[in-house]
């Protein structure tokens, strides 16, 4: 089961070559790649907590769509920027430059199929400026691309009506907040009693 959170037929690697090929108006075809990070988040929830909550948004998003909406999610990037967390074991990390290098990738190979539409959604806390770089990179080599750097955690939610101002401000790295998603998109995962 490859698309995890994702519905199966909003995931853009269970399309034939054919039947990409033969896609109407894909100018208007929205792509979405779903961006994390490998990196610690505290000693009770796992190192792929970025990856899991952009799936899982997504996932979430993708279940209230209108099915006549065309939508298509790419494989997560697991991997991130995440040299801040270097020190700690099991931390993944790309350069910035690396990064921009693979979103780039990316997009052309997209464009080059026909697709004009691309959300880089990030969910990383540590990189969304490499976003907003790509994506003011990509536009400018194909102006007719629009791609938009989207940032999970800047989307309008309910956090205030759940937590504390302190938890808010203080906790949002392996949080009350990434733990509560967590809990639930993964909750055999989460060791709550660390």
């Amino acid at each position: 089961m490859m698309h995890g959170f994702i519905p199966p037929h909003r995931y853009f690697p269970y399309l034939t070559w054919t039947d990409i090929d033969s896609m109407p108006d894909k100018e208007n075809v929205v792509i979405i790649q779903p961006i994390g990070a490998i990196e610690q988040h505290g000693p009770h929830l796992p190192i792929a907590v970025d990856a899991a909550i952009s799936l899982g948004v997504l996932g979430k998003a993708f279940e209230k769509l209108n099915t006549n909406v065309p939508a298509f999610a790419l494989p997560c990037l697991y991997y991130g920027k995440s040299n801040e967390h270097w020190s700690f074991p099991g931390t993944i990390t790309l350069s910035a430059t690396t990064l921009l290098t693979l979103i780039q990738e990316i997009a052309e190979s997209l464009y080059r199929s026909g697709f004009r539409k691309l959300v880089l959604m990030n969910s990383h806390g540590g990189q969304p400026q490499v976003m907003e770089i790509a994506a003011r990179d990509i536009h400018q080599q194909y102006t007719d691309f629009l791609v938009f750097p989207f940032f999970t955690w800047r989307v309008p939610h309910n956090a205030a009506e759940l937590f504390s101002e302190y938890e808010l401000e203080y906790g949002i790295h392996a949080g009350d907040v990434e733990t509560s998603i967590m809990l639930s998109l993964l909750p055999e995962q989460v060791k709550i009693e660390r």
